[in-house]
């Protein structure tokens, strides 16, 4: 096995699975509440988000729109299966 400094983002997210398989439901079922969270207060992360940052705010929603389409997509099988949970959800 390769030292965790060695892993891309797939590899640790499919390591978390593993560990946590039993838990993914729930895993996923928090991921759907924040970016639900997020949507709701949009429009005010929006107006506070600091300009000139390195993560815009424009590149935050684009992750989140990304985030809810692979939950729609791949619902169960986030739940079921730490291969897919990790290649969805840990591209990189």
């Amino acid at each position: 096995m390769k030292a965790l400094e060695e892993m891309n983002n797939v590899e640790k997210g499919y390591i978390l699975a593993k560990l946590f398989s039993k838990n993914l439901k729930e895993i996923s079922l928090f991921i759907q509440q924040e970016t639900e969270r997020f949507r709701k207060h949009e429009e005010y992360m929006r107006s506070i988000w600091a300009d000139k940052t390195l993560i815009t705010a424009n590149f935050w929603f684009g992750l989140v729109e990304n985030t809810e389409r692979i939950l729609k997509q791949y619902n169960v099988m986030l739940q079921r299966n730490p291969r897919v949970f990790s290649d969805q959800l840990f591209d990189g």
